[in-house]
């Protein structure tokens, strides 16, 4: 519960995104901007590319932790940084509100997101949050980091599948 309340001010990120954007791309995302010093940033993925990316990661994976809806995968490796990092996927709802803010609303449990998807609407698609510390202390939280983080993430859906 301790990690839900740290994490769950960075899962409720606002910024200027429409949901109308390209959904195949993987959207970062950062409380405020992205341009301000040490901004931690989340990456958000909707639709179909999230559902691959979750597959993905618990078919080609064997270390994870979480229930359901939130998954860990502890020591990962990230070209470029050389310490072990966690990788954390928040499944849930992206909602573009009518002032054209984006809400990323998490499951809480297998029943929330049966019941969240049975309800969508055109301002609301699935997809998920993935967050990504390094080490125990650092997060993601410059350019340079933002781009090898991207080039990981991208790489999942490279891997080939027996």
């Amino acid at each position: 519960m301790r990690k839900f309340l740290i994490y769950f001010p960075l899962l409720i990120s606002f910024s200027l995104l429409s949901l109308t954007q390209d959904r195949s791309e993987i959207t970062v995302v950062c409380p405020g901007s992205c341009d301000e010093e040490g901004a931690i940033r989340s990456f958000h993925m909707y639709d179909k590319k999230a559902t691959k990316f979750v597959n993905m990661m618990l078919t080609t994976r064997d270390k994870k932790r979480g229930k359901n809806v939130v998954f860990h995968f502890k020591k990962e490796q990230i070209e470029g940084i050389e310490e072990n990092c966690t990788v954390s996927i928040f499944e849930g709802v992206h909602h573009l509100k009518p002032d054209f803010k984006h809400v990323f609303y998490p499951f809480h449990s297998s029943e929330d997101r049966q019941a969240r998807l049975a309800n969508l609407d055109k301002r609301t698609v699935p997809g998920i949050v993935v967050h990504i510390k390094v080490g125990k202390i650092d997060e993601i939280d410059t350019k340079e980091k933002e781009d090898l983080a991207l080039a990981y993430l991208e790489s999942i859906f490279k891997i080939k599948v027996k």
